[in-house]
């Protein structure tokens, strides 16, 4: 899932970070839809474009954000006995 978004990322990414350093880009398939400040901002207008379709929201870096989200505090798994 979101092949084309990362593929689009990856190969235009020194011109994002020429133009857009710092700031967050939501793409979809193989189009840059916007760029905006907030990871917020760029959510809800995926949202408002695509609903519950698969998008990619990404912060424009030098270097790879690596993010934890452990599956218990995700949803993904429950921990009750």
């Amino acid at each position: 899932m979101l092949e084309k978004e990362l593929r689009y990322y990856e190969v235009h990414r020194e011109e994002l970070l020429r133009e857009h350093e710092g700031k967050f880009v939501l793409i979809k398939e193989e189009s840059l839809v916007g760029v905006f400040t907030t990871e917020k901002e760029a959510y809800a207008d995926g949202i408002r474009h695509f609903g519950d379709q698969p998008f990619l929201i990404k912060r424009v870096t030098k270097q790879e954000e690596v993010v934890y989200l452990p599956a218990l505090f995700s949803g993904l798994i429950d921990a009750r006995l």
